[in-house]
C-alpha cells in the first residue's frame, strides 16, 4: 500500500509540474504580428535595413524561460552612435508595441 502511495504522490507530482511547464509555454507563445510589425518598423524607422524574430529558450540550469528576441541591422554607413540610439528607441517602440517588459532587441550579426 505505502509503496503505491508513493508512486501515486510521485506521478503527481510529474503531473503538476508537467502541467506548469504547459501553462509557461502557452504564455509565451502569444503571436507575435511580424507583418504587421516590420511593416510599421521600416515605415517609423527609415534607416533600418533588416529586421529578424524568433523565440529564443534559455536557462540559468534553476529555470528556463522562452524570450522573444528580434534582431535590427541599421543601413551601412550609420554611425555606432546613431545605430545605438536607433536601436534603443526601437526596443522601446517594440516593448509598448507588444505590451511586453521581456522583449530583447539585439543587433543582427554580420
Amino acid at each position: 500500500y505505502e509503496s503505491k502511495k508513493t508512486e501515486i504522490e510521485n506521478k503527481d507530482a510529474r503531473i503538476l509540474l508537467l502541467e506548469e511547464e504547459v501553462n509557461r509555454l502557452q504564455k509565451a507563445s502569444y503571436a507575435v504580428p511580424f507583418a504587421e510589425i516590420s511593416k510599421e518598423a521600416h515605415t517609423i524607422y527609415a534607416d533600418l535595413d533588416q529586421l529578424g524574430f524568433a523565440w529564443r529558450i534559455s536557462t540559468d540550469f534553476e529555470k528556463t524561460d522562452t524570450i522573444p528576441v528580434f534582431q535590427v541591422k541599421w543601413k551601412d554607413g550609420l554611425s555606432t552612435s546613431n545605430q545605438r540610439n536607433f536601436q534603443e528607441q526601437f526596443s522601446k517602440w517594440i516593448k509598448v508595441r507588444l505590451a511586453s517588459e521581456v522583449i530583447r532587441v539585439e543587433r543582427m550579426p554580420d
